[in-house]
């Protein structure tokens, strides 16, 4: 069963309440460099990042990973601390909860920008899916299907399907590893028409060939010794973010991290991989052709 978790707030700093974690973090590192009397410029060279890189973190505009913070803490000399709220700072920032509605407030296009903000923060990411085709992996007419259906107010659709596309570009950045683990329905269930489904089921079989992105499918026959309850994705061992009906849940606990770490190794330990996993792709491909064809 998934393991019950919590929702990570994060420690409040004592700045505005209004004001999201990300920006309490932009703010406070930009403050600590000023106190320390470093231009953007010196301390991009003291951390190997680039001056965009930093300006960007000290205006929101990026989210940084807990491994840029700690980079960034180091050459600022900031107390034990002091680096230590930054990095539970830097961990809120990325697993707030936020409902469907807040997601959605500036557009769906944007909403989808903030998640690609979140996975180009980290270098793994392991994700199950039991309803739809992960987003990464999505072509961009069923990506289409599912963002109407869960829009939950009018929004601009097609921003939201480019910026999910946008999304995809970070399959192929070779230091980056992904695995997913799909749930048969998840491949049988219909969003639209025949070729929109036999369309995904096509892009699954070309990602699958990518050396960095691991693609199972977790067969309806296959014997389970958990009871998957919800999707999720787990990005680095940091962070797990839930998805629920209202919105999403972002957990850092340790200990619940590992519990759902625990729970994709085994789900994907019972799933289908490879070869295998393709050709159950292929023989469901098959079987709605088939289906179409006897219409």
């Amino acid at each position: 069963m998934s393991p019950s978790g919590t929702i990570s707030r994060g420690r409040d700093s004592g700045h505005d309440p209004a004001l999201t974690h990300r920006d309490r973090l932009a703010t406070r590192l930009r403050e600590l460099r000023r106190g320390a009397h470093l231009t953007g410029a010196v301390l991009a060279r003291q951390t190997q990042m680039s001056q965009s890189k930093i300006s960007k973190i000290e205006t929101g505009k990026q989210l940084p990973s807990v491994a840029d913070v700690e980079r960034i803490a180091k050459a600022l000399r900031a107390p034990v601390r002091v680096q230590r709220e930054l990095i539970d700072t830097a961990k809120a920032a990325i697993s707030e909860y936020e409902s469907w509605r807040k997601l959605q407030s500036n557009g769906l296009g944007a909403g989808q920008d903030a998640v690609r903000l979140r996975e180009s923060a980290v270098k793994l990411i392991r994700t199950y899916q039991s309803a739809v085709v992960p987003g990464l992996l999505q072509t961009a007419e069923y990506a289409r299907r599912i963002l109407t259906l869960v829009a939950r107010e009018d929004g601009d659709i097609e921003a939201a399907v480019a910026a999910r596309m946008r999304r995809q570009e970070a399959l192929y950045v070779s230091d980056k590893q992904f695995g997913f683990v799909i749930d048969e329905v998840a491949l049988r269930r219909r969003y639209g028409p025949d070729d929109v489904l036999l369309g995904q089921l096509d892009r699954l079989t070309v990602l699958a060939t990518l050396s960095n992105v691991d693609i199972a499918v977790l067969p309806l026959s296959a014997e389970l010794d958990v009871i998957p309850q919800t999707s999720f994705a787990i990005y680095d061992d940091n962070l797990v973010e839930i998805e629920l009906g209202s919105g999403q849940v972002g957990i850092t606990d340790p200990p619940d991290v590992a519990a759902y770490v625990k729970e994709y190794e085994g789900l994907m330990a019972r799933a289908a991989v490879g070869k295998d996993a393709i050709e159950i792709v292929g023989a469901l491909r098959a079987a709605q052709l088939a289906a179409r064809s006897a219409e």
